[in-house]
């Protein structure tokens, strides 16, 4: 029987759920948890990432994706005044990572969490966050609430492209060029004019995106064939995988 043809990249991703967070502010501790039902719904919507993956990608990338709950309290999170919400470090990620992976090696890690509550002039309001990278390449990305998309998990993939977009830039790869008004592509649907469907979300834009196939007018970007088969992720990388970028 048929198997159909490999993806051009397998990117393994471990979701983190905490259960408590705790930041020191000024002397003073403020703490937030995640609830039961809560935490159920970010396992469930993460199942859905692979799926999502695959068919925007139309099969080009394959997620393996695991799932792990903390019980906290989880402190490593930092407060940004650009995007008004708490984010994780990127060093307190890396110990959660190293924690928490049972010595197996992941691609990208996203944590949902729940952000400090409380804390006098800085009120949560962001969704999600990504597109940072650990030292060793490894993705990060983190959703402190589920967003209300007609796809449930397009919120994870839009997060976790940040963070594939960074590694694929930090190695020199060009998927995407700077528009005015978005920090990435990933963010560009409306400035490119694409429509968010109340049946489907962003997926024309994201499958767009995930193919190459984003037309600027004098310019076509985003991630094709080519650059998802030449910047393969960092498992693939450390364990001997590809290595060459095509371009």
């Amino acid at each position: 029987m048929a198997l159909g043809p490999l993806p051009a990249a397998i990117w393994r991703v471990l979701l983190l759920v905490v259960e408590r967070t705790r930041v020191d502010v000024g002397g003073h501790v403020y703490e937030a948890a995640l609830a039961s039902d809560d935490a159920a719904r970010a396992r469930e919507v993460f199942g859905h990432l692979p799926a999502l993956a695959k068919s925007d990608s139309a099969g080009l990338v394959q997620i393996l994706a695991e799932t792990k709950q903390i019980q906290g309290p989880v402190q490593a999170c930092e407060w940004s005044e650009a995007d008004r919400g708490f984010h994780l470090t990127a060093h307190g990620s890396a110990e959660l990572l190293k924690a928490y992976s049972n010595g197996r090696d992941f691609d990208s890690i996203i944590v949902r969490w729940p952000p400090p509550i409380g804390v006098p002039g800085k009120e949560h309001e962001i969704i999600g966050w990504g597109g940072d990278l650990l030292d060793s390449g490894v993705t990060l990305a983190d959703i402190s609430r589920e967003a209300n998309d007609p796809r449930p998990g397009e919120a994870y993939l839009h997060e976790w492209l940040h963070g594939v977009i960074s590694y694929m830039r930090k190695r020199g790869a060009v998927c995407e060029l700077p528009l005015v008004g978005c920090k990435s592509l990933v963010d560009a649907g409306e400035t490119l004019h694409f429509e968010r469907s109340e049946a489907t979300g962003w997926q024309d834009f994201l499958q767009r995106l995930m193919t190459g196939r984003l037309n600027l007018g004098w310019h076509s970007c985003g991630i094709d064939d080519r650059l998802w088969r030449g910047c393969q992720p960092p498992t693939c990388r450390h364990h001997g995988g590809p290595h060459g970028l095509p371009f």
